[in-house]
């Protein structure tokens, strides 16, 4: 263990705030618009809404941006229709919170243990002076140089149509479907450790899920003196497609280009994809009796298959 002499703790200073270099006065901010109305058998809904928050660690914020309409149309007597959407997209700008080691321990974790009579920047040099004791772990204000966006863009909607041919009958129709496209952009560039070892190191990840359903169901619901009877059957349709895709490079001769010219790397390249479908399909029937509101009796059934 190193020691030092009582006029060199004396003359140590103050030293480096390393947690007030990285840290900030979080925000949220949030702001919604909606409208309402109809008439007769038309019922609509429009809503649109922003949320803003600027996390506590500097360069960590997300923004999300929805847009949510409801419409619903009475046709006739028997029928009736809607349609429901919701489209979104999240922005985030993150910061390395990990709890591993080296370029993968969170940066909280470098500002509080890391020697306070390090300086954070050397103006002289354009630096981020290292720990003399310790080398191998960044600088925490220079991890602040990292980039790291992500985002993720989802559109959900779902159609429906209703029909009550007879008293206590629903027969509905119902098709729906969630597509959302993700992705992450990285880069570590020479200012810190990690990415002054690889001369630069970018990363992209892009993944697009699709969940589609279509359904079926006829309920009936009536009641007889003292005896409530309830049937449903249905069938269901589902269908999952996942796409996945990731790049990246090392070595690049600038660190201008961040993750936006990846051929431009000449280190180890990571180049990956994937795909997969999974199909299922359900018939189902439910039965129950109830005597009284007292004594009640239920039967189930049901029967999946599915293939990938």
């Amino acid at each position: 263990m190193k020691t030092y002499s009582d006029s060199q703790i004396a003359n140590a200073g103050s030293g480096t705030d390393w947690l007030d270099l990285i840290t900030r006065n979080g925000q949220i901010q949030e702001h919604n618009v909606s409208l309402r109305g109809g008439s007769g058998g038309t019922q609509y809904m429009v809503s649109i809404n922003y949320s803003g928050q600027q996390g506590i660690i500097k360069n960590s914020e997300m923004d999300r941006y929805t847009i949510k309409s409801n419409f619903d149309q009475k046709i006739s007597e028997i029928f009736k229709a809607g349609i429901n959407t919701t489209i979104s997209r999240i922005n985030n700008s993150n910061v390395q919170l990990g709890d591993g080691s080296f370029e993968n321990s969170g940066i909280i974790a470098y500002a509080i243990s890391y020697n306070p009579s390090v300086a954070p920047y050397d103006e002289e040099t354009g630096t981020y002076p290292l720990n003399p004791d310790n080398a191998q772990y960044t600088n925490p204000y220079s991890r602040l140089t990292d980039t790291d966006k992500g985002r993720t863009d989802r559109f959900l909607g779902n159609m429906f149509l209703e029909a009550t041919p007879l008293d206590g009958l629903l027969i509905r129709l119902n098709a729906g479907i969630d597509h959302a496209n993700i992705s992450r952009k990285t880069y570590q560039p020479r200012t810190t450790v990690y990415g002054s070892n690889y001369n630069g190191n970018a990363y992209i990840y892009n993944v697009e899920n699709n969940q589609y359903l279509m359904e079926a169901t006829a309920s009936y619901q009536k009641t007889f003196g003292d005896h409530d009877v309830n049937l449903m059957a249905g069938t269901s349709y589902e269908r999952f497609n996942n796409n996945l895709s990731q790049l990246g490079n090392s070595n690049f001769i600038t660190d201008a280009f961040l993750y936006n010219n990846m051929s431009a790397g000449s280190g180890s390249k990571t180049t990956v994809s994937g795909a997969t479908k999974t199909e299922m399909e359900s018939v189902f029937f439910r039965a129950g009796y109830a005597y009284k509101n007292r004594y009640r009796l239920t039967a189930t059934m049901r029967a999946d298959g599915a293939s990938v």
